[in-house]
């Protein structure tokens, strides 16, 4: 967790309050394999301050586990090098940076925010946030996923879904391109406003514990970022796997 951002409750994190100049950013440590497809899945609610909210919530890969923040219209994570961005921008910030007045989606390389790093397909402006262009400051939670489709060594895709309507899509050799040829990088969730302010979130699937009967072997699998691990209870185990048994 950087900046503004706390933990509201297990699964929901408040990125920033409806307050000026507020920066907030979460990033799993457990690393994605780029090399394999895969899907993620949240909601985030983007407030209910229409007329006057700002400035969005970006969902962002990169190489880096602690990445720097940003603020206004940067959405926490402007100018982040080698790094995909998918932007769901609420704030029109006008033709020089090719944006729009509704609600938007975009995907952009470097976390540069104009036309000439936008990487979409088929467009180098971006798209309306909903299907129906409607007004997403409501409230209320939207549904986003976030798919990887690894097609070869040299063309790997992002597409974007909002509302579970497809909205934007990136087709490129991204793991060589925007990563270096390194594989695995790590997701980051940020928001930020500036004078205009909204209360902006992201929430998960539930995670509650799972129940396991008393005595039973359980796997625990921990980020694989170092090269000797220390578990607690017992456990004997310098990698980043253990075993242990379900207390009765």
């Amino acid at each position: 967790l950087l900046g503004s951002v706390f933990q509201t409750n297990p699964t929901t994190y408040t990125l920033t309050t409806n307050t000026n100049n507020q920066s907030g950013m979460i990033t799993n440590l457990y690393p994605l394999d780029l090399t394999k497809n895969f899907s993620l899945s949240f909601q985030i609610n983007l407030g209910m301050n229409d007329g006057w909210g700002a400035d969005g919530i970006a969902f962002m890969l990169s190489r880096n586990c602690n990445p720097s923040l940003s603020g206004g219209q940067g959405l926490g994570v402007s100018g982040t090098n080698n790094s995909i961005v998918v932007e769901f921008d609420t704030w029109d910030n006008g033709t020089f940076v090719n944006d729009i007045s509704n609600d938007h989606i975009a995907i952009y390389r470097d976390a540069i925010f104009d036309a000439a790093n936008n990487i979409m397909d088929g467009t180098s402006i971006p798209v309306c946030m909903a299907s129906n262009c409607a007004n997403t400051e409501d409230g209320q939670w939207h549904n986003v996923r976030i798919e990887w489709e690894f097609i070869n060594s040299t063309s790997q895709k992002i597409l974007v879904f909002f509302n579970n309507s497809l909205r934007a899509v990136s087709t490129g050799n991204h793991i060589t391109n925007r990563f270096l040829g390194q594989s695995v990088v790590f997701y980051s969730i940020s928001a930020s406003t500036g004078g205009a302010t909204n209360l902006q979130e992201v929430r998960f699937a539930s995670n509650n514990n799972p129940t396991f009967c008393g005595g039973q072997p359980v796997l625990l699998k921990a980020p694989p970022l170092g090269s000797n691990y220390s578990w607690s209870s017992g456990v004997n185990s310098t990698v980043d796997s253990a075993t242990t048994l379900a207390d009765f």
